[in-house]
């Protein structure tokens, strides 16, 4: 059984910058924790919120510079796939 998957390379192209542009708008939105707020629990666990905030942070700009990464790749293999199959029809 074949399995065909149709993909419009603008609806790629609108994807990547959509994601881009939200890459870019978490990018301004970095906050800093303060370092020591204080002693006690209640400073422990806004120290932790903090560094938990540092890392959903991370995670999710490795996500979207993932994301972009993999979709930039494959539109440039359709635009690949595109042309050799536009050169095999010039051959023949």
């Amino acid at each position: 059984m074949d399995i065909n998957i149709e993909i419009k390379k603008i609806s790629i192209e609108i994807g990547i910058r959509t994601l881009k542009m939200k890459r870019d708008e978490l990018y301004a939105k970095k906050l800093t924790p303060k370092k020591k707020a204080g002693s006690g629990d209640v400073a422990a666990e806004l120290e932790m919120i903090g560094r938990s905030y540092e890392q959903i942070y991370d995670a999710m700009t490795l996500l979207f510079d993932n994301t972009i990464s993999f979709l930039t790749n494959a539109q440039d293999s359709l635009i690949a796939a595109d042309k050799s199959l536009a050169n095999t029809f010039k051959v023949i």
